[in-house]
């Protein structure tokens, strides 16, 4: 497999840099981007989508394309297997899948139309690295599409626009199996949207089982699921789901931690957000983003416990999930100057997560350059 390079690590690492600095106006109070920043935005981040070369994932996709291609048998989900038969080329195929999830993307924050360009902005400074990463992006976008529909009706169809909804957040299982955990968090935020500060001290009373529920049931789910298939693929899906192949040195350890210290001040945020009764403030839609953030990051800390099945790394893979929303959510605190601090706070770990994870894989590049 193809390893990263300097110059590979340096373009990836310049184009992200150029798109936050053409985007940072927008983080400016009641700032609107132009409409070349907007469009010249846009397409940098397709750029660096077709080529994330920062990621090993690229590669692994890569050399799944070429297997799939030649008639031989990948993990992908079946309608990935489709398109790679009908792409003439790997960046095609990239840009049918990671174009199609930034279009269901935009759109579902274009339908929340509070202020799209400062979504933008947070989406690239802390969310597009991880997004370019893998294809569960695209059944990330169909989720929170689906959210959008639900929550912000069309028109005066509530109950059309709530079955929509529905059917297009249920769709995302075509586009990722580990979609599930996403569905489930969609699905769980009309349980928590009202009423949300007796319903989160509820949820904290029975964290230590909610914990073990999701570590031990939704572990023991996923990987039963996975069963079947990872046979026919030697372990490979049992290793993507535990730490055997997982980095553990340092440098992965300090991502991690940016990382996930960026997502559980938002979930602190939403919190803190709830008890001064500012949470009203927020339309529906952004309520259910706020939530969906939450109810991800609770999921990721039962996982982080690892009962009985190892699940440490599923739960920084199902933190990704979160991801997307949390621009929306530090979108909505933005603009309404509301616990401002914490705010700040998740973005400049979040940036640094970002940053982080550029200048390391930059760094690695070289490193191998000289070998």
């Amino acid at each position: 497999m193809e390893e990263i390079t300097f110059l590979k690590g340096f373009f990836d690492l310049l184009l992200w840099c150029v798109a936050v600095l053409l985007l940072h106006p927008a983080a400016k109070s009641s700032k609107r981007l132009k409409k070349s920043s907007r469009i010249i935005g846009v397409i940098l981040i397709i750029i660096f989508c077709l080529f994330p070369y920062w990621g090993g994932d690229y590669y692994h996709s890569r050399d799944s394309f070429d297997i799939i291609k030649n008639g031989g048998y990948n993990h992908f989900e079946d309608i990935y297997g489709l398109i790679i038969m009908n792409s003439g080329t790997y960046t095609l195929f990239r840009l049918i899948v990671w174009g199609s999830a930034l279009f269901l993307l935009f759109f579902a924050y274009k339908r929340i139309s509070v202020n799209f360009d400062l979504s933008l902005f947070y989406f690239v400074s802390l969310s597009l690295v991880r997004f370019s990463y893998a294809r569960v992006s695209l059944a990330m976008a169909v989720i929170l599409l689906g959210m959008t529909i639900i929550y912000k009706p069309i028109g005066n169809r509530k109950v059309l626009s709530y079955l929509i909804g529905f059917i297009i957040i249920c769709c995302a299982e075509f586009f990722h199996r580990s979609a599930a955990i996403g569905i489930f968090s969609a699905f769980a935020t009309l349980f928590i949207i009202n009423n949300s500060k007796k319903k989160i001290v509820l949820l904290a009373l029975f964290v230590p089982f909610l914990a073990f529920f999701v570590s031990y049931v939704l572990g023991n789910l996923l990987n039963t699921s996975f069963a079947a298939i990872d046979a026919s693929l030697d372990g490979k899906i049992d290793r993507y789901l535990t730490n055997e192949t997982a980095e553990r040195g340092i440098a992965s350890k300090i991502a991690i931690f940016l990382q996930w210290t960026n997502m559980f001040l938002s979930a602190i945020a939403f919190i803190v957000l709830v008890i001064k009764n500012k949470y009203e403030k927020l339309t529906r839609v952004e309520q259910s983003f706020a939530c969906y953030v939450f109810i991800i990051m609770l999921i990721v800390l039962g996982l982080s416990l690892d009962f009985q099945h190892e699940t440490g790394i599923l739960a920084n893979r199902t933190m990704c999930f979160a991801m997307p929303a949390n621009a929306v959510f530090l979108m909505s605190i933005k603009s309404r100057n509301d616990i401002i601090k914490i705010c700040n706070m998740a973005y400049r770990f979040g940036l640094t997560a970002s940053l982080y994870n550029l200048l390391y894989a930059t760094y690695m590049g070289f490193n191998r350059s000289l070998i």
